[in-house]
């Protein structure tokens, strides 16, 4: 090991000297920069780069002992600021990073061929995002609190579709616009269309019309059979105040009838 180190040393200082003497910045590129600026974990971790009181820190490169790779800056040990994350599993990162985590705006390539470019937080897609499918659709929107609040889904063969959507497919309301202009709107199931939303709100005015008429009627005919009740108990007190001799309808008439009873 001794006799590995010497040269390497060696070698060093003499690139070193050869910097300062012809007065140019050693840089990322130079064997120096290597040498001086590597550090190795415990864990199997390694980082080549700038470095602060002996911790990463500034533009660097740091391999992971479970086959991540991250390149670009760090602050105080830690990935934040702008670069590039690459997973074990072949996912893809570039963009802004805090404590490690894509965070803000960036790029993450999928290796199931998707690509998503927006907001991040914390590692989840956070804000207006386009997801991009390898079929060439692509997924407009916008997600607050884990959930997708608006979306738009345009298809690679020119449809373009505003609304609901679960699971990767259209579900709920939305509306598909045509190539050629003409618009769809209904309800869709499990990416399956249903039912045209016009029409059916049309179907559904018309029933709580008709609904609203069998209630008036039913009301109507409540009423009627309440008052025919009233008057069959009325009726004797009704025809004694009429033999009596008073007109019927007349003030005389009621008074006979509510005294009577």
């Amino acid at each position: 090991m001794k006799k590995l180190l010497t040269p390497l040393l060696i070698i060093s200082l003499l690139v070193l000297l050869q910097g300062c003497a012809n007065n140019r910045t050693i840089n990322e590129g130079d064997l120096l920069y290597s040498v001086m600026n590597t550090k190795s974990f415990s864990n199997g971790d390694k980082y080549v780069g700038e470095l602060k009181d002996g911790h990463p820190h500034g533009k660097g490169t740091m391999t992971y002992n479970n086959g991540e790779m991250y390149k670009g800056e760090f602050k105080n040990s830690k990935e934040n600021g702008k670069g590039t994350l690459t997973r074990a599993n072949g996912d893809k990162y570039v963009g802004e990073l805090k404590d490690g985590y894509p965070h803000g705006k960036g790029t993450m390539t999928y290796n199931n061929g998707e690509m998503y470019k927006g907001e991040f937080k914390w590692g989840k897609h956070y804000g207006e995002g386009i997801l991009t499918y390898p079929n060439g659709d692509k997924l407009i929107a916008e997600v607050k609190g884990g959930q997708k609040i608006k979306r738009t889904y345009i298809f690679a063969y020119g449809r373009k579709y505003e609304g609901e959507y679960k699971l990767k497919k259209l579900h709920g309301k939305g509306t598909i616009t045509f190539p050629d202009g003409k618009i769809q709107s209904g309800m869709w199931a499990g990416g399956v269309y249903l039912y045209d939303l016009a029409e059916h709100q049309k179907r559904e005015e018309q029933r709580l019309i008709l609904l609203r008429q069998k209630e008036k009627q039913k009301r109507e005919a409540q009423l009627a059979a309440q008052k025919q009740r009233i008057l069959s108990k009325l009726k004797p007190y009704m025809d004694d105040c009429q033999n009596i001799g008073f007109k019927v309808d007349s003030k005389k008439y009621k008074e006979c009838i509510v005294g009577s009873i």
